[in-house]
């Protein structure tokens, strides 16, 4: 998940209550698990098993629950439950959207059946068709010319979730769906966005009815 603009590092500290170890001026430009961190990302590590790989990744800001030194070019963020942590960025900066009135944006020339479900923050290009019962969950991006059948769900929440011993507990999706121009998604595909980062359907894919991609 890349921010529309950078955020001081030490206004994320503040919200989540952490200690800042290292540059307190530096600023964030995006939030993403370790698997798919960039230069500018914050992510977290909660287990001393990953503490060594987590520090020496791209990730530019690491919440951690263990007080070391930060590498040359990193900042810390200690926090005793670094999950928690993440998590309550994940849901300020990329908020569960919920509205009966739809707010999309689509372009010249797209249909959008009366019966399919459109969330907030929804962008829809030109010639598009969206057939009957489709959901579109909030923030997915659909380009031009795509075709999505009865009964498709594009932008569910992604299955990531942390075994807490006696519990699952639930990470907050903050990934989005991608549409590329010219696709067409087969009835009851299910497409779920990132938990972090974006699903991305290229440029003139085509997926039969009944797909599930992540």
């Amino acid at each position: 998940m890349k921010f529309e603009k950078p955020i001081p590092v030490q206004q994320l500290a503040d919200w989540i209550q952490a200690e800042t170890i290292g540059d307190s001026v530096a600023f964030v430009t995006g939030l993403n698990e370790i698997h798919n961190v960039e230069a500018g990302d914050i992510t977290f590590v909660d287990h001393e098993k990953y503490y060594d790989f987590t520090l020496a990744s791209q990730a530019s800001f690491i919440i951690i629950n263990k007080k070391v030194a930060a590498p040359e070019g990193k900042v810390l963020l200690f926090h005793e439950q670094p999950f928690e942590a993440y998590n309550l960025l994940a849901q300020k900066l990329h908020p569960d959207l919920h509205s009966a009135e739809p707010t999309f944006d689509a372009g010249n020339g797209t249909f959008v059946h009366p019966k399919a479900s459109v969330g907030q923050q929804v962008q829809i290009g030109r010639n598009c068709v969206i057939h009957a019962n489709a959901t579109i969950y909030p923030y997915t991006i659909i380009g031009d010319n795509v075709i999505i059948h009865a009964n498709a769900t594009i932008g569910a929440d992604a299955f990531y979730y942390k075994n807490q011993k006696t519990h699952y507990d639930k990470m907050h999706t903050a990934g989005r769906v991608v549409i590329g121009d010219d696709v067409e998604i087969g009835a009851g595909t299910t497409i779920d966005a990132g938990v972090s980062s974006d699903t991305v359907i290229g440029k003139g894919t085509k997926l039969d009815s009944q797909v599930h991609r992540t």
